[in-house]
């Protein structure tokens, strides 16, 4: 039975790679990779990771609206997410949203998604808090 789970969750990311919010969550990952603590992406940064994404994965975008319609998109899916909105520098630019190493964590393990490469999350608390994030350059990490 045990054999059987490890079957499905290896092969539960390639079912779902083509669902905008896992999507969005692979390219927080990506966004987020390399940043310390808390990170703050804008809409349009997290759209470029999924175009990029996509592209590797070999996907068709067709059925995403243009450029405008897939930054809005993705603004929406950010927010479905419960992500935390970051005030803009003058009120003007795109919107922008924090993401903590907790949530982040939090949405891999929720969509079954491998956590970025060179990026270790531990928990080292009982109720579950984040370690600081480390890397392999840090001395730290799993690699």
């Amino acid at each position: 039975m045990e054999a059987l789970s490890r079957e499905y969750d290896g092969s539960r990311e390639d079912v779902q790679t083509d669902d905008l919010t896992v999507l969005v969550i692979r390219a927080l990952g990506r966004c987020a990779a390399g940043d310390e603590g808390e990170c703050v992406v804008t809409t349009s940064q997290v759209t470029d990771a999924v175009e990029a994404l996509a592209r590797e994965d070999e996907q068709d975008l067709g059925w995403m609206p243009d450029r405008d319609g897939r930054v809005r998109r993705v603004g929406h899916k950010l927010s479905s997410l419960r992500l935390k909105r970051v005030s803009r520098p003058g009120g003007k630019g795109g919107r922008r949203w924090a993401i903590g190493w907790g949530d982040l964590a939090r949405l891999l393990r929720a969509y079954g998604l491998p956590v970025p490469e060179g990026v270790s999350l531990r928990m080292n608390g009982p109720n579950g808090t984040m370690a600081q994030p480390t890397s392999p350059a840090d001395g730290g990490g799993d690699a």
